[in-house]
């Protein structure tokens, strides 16, 4: 009877908290463990967890049954050299984690059974050679934050210093997380719930025009190139990698993770710049509009290099998601040969960086005349949009209306400032 009601509260619980989230914004937030501070026995216990954890995910893959496999067990059979079965015990990893593996590795299962129930092809699941994620679903109790510097894992007696804890809001509703070892360390990656913001609306639109030479290009002529080559240091590494190193020695994986905190340093300045342009234009405007760009084409013809050093992929997706009304102009919409003021058509070759018409003499840069273009063609979809199909648009804008949309487009011509700018924190 007791366990009936403890059931039922704990049935009652999650129903209150899944209608309390409803009304609230699930955010991310990533945090680094500080190995500086790490004593020798807490560098030891972050090891054997992830040690433990592919210990323990292979045995049950090993299992007849893996819908029956016991979390709780502690003693787990290794193959010693890929030959010899060995028997070793689970000393570091708690219980809630092992069962947080197991739940997963069924979820996978079942995952590929749908797959191949829609026809398909799918294989099995493999031996893990290393586990670089660690669930950690319940909080004050698989983890602690202490304060803004500390956290306390469990398992672990003492506390760990963690940098990044300060952006997590101080109303925010604590979920879980994810332990992540990546590139040599740390990571703690929190899922909180927070309040909805209130976004104040500007009634401003801007048109976007995505090229190879300059990245972005806005209505108002502003130019951003989001470019990351690859370093000098990380070809250095790549080429002593494959012509001085046995595969898979000590120095061999050493030098693997050396390459590897490379390419996280590459990744985040890029993901950085990509991130501060998406705030600036979802915070400035409420009306974004670009062209059905094929990056993929792009990254795939002459112009691969230069589109796997930018994030233009990844700026589009992030505005689809973050923007408050997002228009896309179709892609064979010819907005580079179009004139803007007179509507007079013709060929434009790729080299002609000015675009000169031929009937109004108007001469302006290429990339901003079609930005121009992509945001005039984008408006004219708006207010059917907003008329058809209220749901389709997140929030209409008063200041669009077919009566004064020339007035605005008037506008945006008289304060378009030609020469290009870029961000002072660039």
């Amino acid at each position: 009877m007791n366990s009936i009601n403890k059931n039922k509260k704990i049935s009652e619980c999650r129903k209150a908290t899944k209608l309390r989230r409803e009304n609230l914004v699930c955010k991310t937030y990533s945090c680094k463990i500080d190995k500086s501070h790490l004593s020798k026995r807490s560098i030891e216990f972050l090891r054997m967890c992830f040690l433990e954890a592919k210990w323990f995910v292979n045995d049950i893959l090993s299992s007849d049954s893996i819908f029956n496999s016991n979390y709780k067990k502690r003693i787990v059979t290794v193959l010693k050299d890929g030959n010899n079965p060995e028997q070793r015990q689970i000393s570091h990893l708690s219980s809630q984690i092992r069962q947080s593996l197991a739940d997963k590795l069924k979820q996978d299962i079942f995952n590929l059974t749908k797959m191949k129930e829609k026809g398909i092809k799918v294989g099995k699941l493999k031996f893990k050679k290393e586990i670089k994620c660690l669930p950690l679903k319940q909080n004050r109790i698989t983890f602690r934050i202490i304060d803004s510097h500390y956290i306390q894992l469990q398992g672990n007696k003492k506390s760990i210093k963690i940098d990044g804890l300060d952006q997590i809001p101080i109303n925010s509703e604590i979920a879980k997380a994810d332990l992540i070892h990546k590139a040599g360390n740390y990571y703690l990656k929190i899922t909180c719930f927070i309040p909805k913001e209130i976004r104040i609306k500007t009634g401003k639109s801007i048109g976007l025009d995505f090229g190879i030479e300059t990245n972005v290009t806005t209505s108002d002529g502003d130019k951003f190139n989001i470019c990351i080559p690859e370093p000098i240091r990380l070809r250095k590494l790549q080429r002593g990698k494959s012509s001085r190193k046995v595969k898979h020695s000590k120095n061999w994986t050493k030098k693997s993770e050396l390459i590897a905190i490379e390419y996280e340093k590459m990744n985040n300045r890029r993901k950085d710049l990509k991130d501060k342009l998406v705030h600036k234009l979802t915070k400035e405007y409420d009306v974004i509009c670009c062209q059905d760009e094929n990056v993929k084409g792009w990254h795939q013809g002459w112009f691969g290099r230069q589109v796997q050093h930018s994030c233009m992929g990844g700026i589009i997706s992030d505005l689809k998601r973050k923007s408050e009304t997002f228009i896309q102009v179709n892609k064979w919409y010819p907005s580079t040969q179009i004139c803007h003021i007179c509507g007079n058509r013709q060929e434009v070759k790729l080299k002609d960086r000015i675009f000169i018409c031929s009937a109004c003499d108007v001469k302006e840069d290429r990339d901003t005349h079609s930005a121009i273009n992509i945001l005039k063609e984008g408006l004219k979809s708006l207010p059917e949009r907003v008329m058809g199909n209220p749901e389709h648009v997140k929030s209409p804008v008063e200041l669009l209306t077919p009566t004064n949309l020339d007035t605005l487009l008037d506008s945006k011509l008289v304060v378009m400032n030609q020469e290009a700018t870029r961000f002072s924190w660039w």
